[in-house]
């Protein structure tokens, strides 16, 4: 852009249930960057929530796995139950790798959607350079 003021956009992913992006001058004045407009706020749809739980249902996970495992350390090597302990400790590392899964899928859809976001709002802006190259 010529004589224009030249912008870029920030993102801001909090812990409430919006995303907040916001465009700001890429010269700095006295230090600092001034925002050029109004901040947009956009709803996460509720992800917030559904992440919030799957990190308590890992920590639930991870407490059963910690108590299963001492118990199962606690008993002699040929004692019968041993066998069923690990079956169950078995169910329960598959429980938690399915769980980071949907955890990180859904951290990957938000962080697409925000990149949409800011590549709606700032046209215009150099914030392809900001984006590592597909080559």
């Amino acid at each position: 852009m010529d004589g224009g003021v030249h912008t870029c956009a920030s993102l801001c992913i909090p812990v409430h249930p919006l995303i907040t992006a916001t465009a700001v001058a890429a010269e700095e004045v006295a230090g600092q960057r001034q925002q050029v407009g109004r901040p947009v706020f956009l709803d996460t749809g509720g992800g917030d929530g559904r992440q919030a739980r799957t990190r308590r249902q890992l920590d639930h996970l991870n407490q059963n796995v910690r108590r299963c495992e001492q118990e199962r350390g606690a008993l002699p090597e040929e004692h019968p139950k041993r066998a069923g302990d690990a079956s169950r400790l078995q169910a329960l590392l598959d429980e938690k790798r399915r769980c980071w899964r949907k955890y990180h899928a859904r951290n990957r859809a938000l962080a697409h959607r925000a990149s949409t976001v800011i590549l709606l709002l700032a046209p215009g802006c150099a914030a392809a350079r900001w984006w590592p190259s597909s080559a």
